[in-house]
């Protein structure tokens, strides 16, 4: 500390290259990497303080040195200058979740969808996602590899705030009980930093009961101009009801949906099933017709969907000819 006045005062603050300015307080002047306040004239025993807040970027290297370098000096030539040193510390960290139905029923596929991000500020290198295949189930598809027990990924490394996600099915096995509760719990990531897993939370999946018909039959007939189709359902679990569909050929996929509305399933909780019945009127002689009955379940999924076919030929009304037709079954 001097005893004579410092005219034309210059502080000049000089940042490391690997951070970013945030703020910078009493007025100072950026440029590039260097911030100067002009504090004027200065007479004894002048002092102040200015606060430059920086972020420091990321990814760096974990024990990088951050040398932040600060110097005054007036018109005279007089100076002085000090350093100060921080050491980042960098590090990956995981979060990780899983996505999967509240519910399935035994026999189906059941997908699940694991959510991983690396939360922490550097790479994370040689990544291993690990899922183990629950009880009552066996895989099905998904994994860069699998055993009997376990689906696994690798990933080479992954950025700070990255996410990932690994999806892989497993088929419950048809013998499940309705009520099974099939827990998965032991999924989660790894890396080369970081060799313990980091887990998620347990997902818990119930086995629902079944949902179907139990089909007695289809048929359909000309009934004058027009065909009319029939079918009874022996029983009905879970059935929101069903589709006609009609094609002149018996590719389904350009197939024309003839009911407005969803035919409302009748049978549920009746220990006889239901006998439905529905007129096409829309036929034209000298054709073949083919219609798909479509049942659809209280959860919007198309649980079967039956063909039948039917050959058309000029209407005479008072004819009294009998014709035999021929109903080829095909399920789809």
């Amino acid at each position: 500390m001097g005893n004579e006045p410092a005219n034309g005062v210059v502080l000049t603050d000089t940042l490391p290259a690997q951070v970013t300015v945030h703020s910078i307080s009493n007025g100072g002047i950026q440029s590039g990497n260097q911030i100067a306040w002009s504090l004027g004239n200065l007479t004894p025993p002048a002092s102040g303080s200015v606060t430059v807040i920086v972020r420091v970027n990321a990814p760096l290297p974990n024990g990088t040195v951050l040398v932040n370098r600060v110097s005054i000096a007036d018109a005279q030539g007089v100076t002085a200058s000090a350093t100060a040193s921080t050491t980042v510390q960098s590090a990956p960290a995981f979060s990780v979740s899983k996505l999967a139905p509240a519910t399935v029923r035994a026999g189906d596929i059941l997908t699940y969808t694991i959510v991983f991000t690396n939360t922490g500020n550097a790479y994370a290198t040689s990544v291993v996602i690990t899922d183990r295949i629950p009880a009552n189930t066996e895989w099905h598809s998904g994994g860069h590899s699998h055993t009997a027990t376990e689906v696994r990924w690798n990933v080479a490394s992954m950025a700070p705030g990255v996410t990932g996600y690994a999806v892989f099915s497993v088929r419950v096995r048809p013998d499940t009980p309705v009520g099974t509760v099939i827990l998965n719990s032991q999924y989660g990531v790894r890396s080369a930093e970081l060799p313990a897993t980091t887990g998620g939370a347990p997902v818990a999946v119930t086995v629902a009961p079944p949902t179907g018909i139990t089909l007695e039959y289809f048929a359909l007939r000309r009934v004058g101009p027009s065909v009319v189709l029939e079918w009874r359902t022996a029983t009905e679990i879970n059935n929101r009801g069903f589709n006609i569909y009609r094609n002149t050929t018996d590719n389904f996929e350009d197939a024309v949906r003839l009911n407005a509305e969803l035919i409302p399933g009748q049978g549920r909780g009746l220990a006889g099933g239901a006998t439905y019945t529905f007129t096409d009127t829309g036929v034209e002689p000298g054709n073949t017709y083919y219609y798909w009955l479509e049942d659809i379940d209280l959860y919007g999924n198309v649980q079967a969907r039956m063909l039948r076919s039917i050959g058309m030929y000029t209407y005479i009304p008072d004819e009294v000819r009998k014709y035999t037709m021929r109903l080829p079954s095909v399920w789809r």
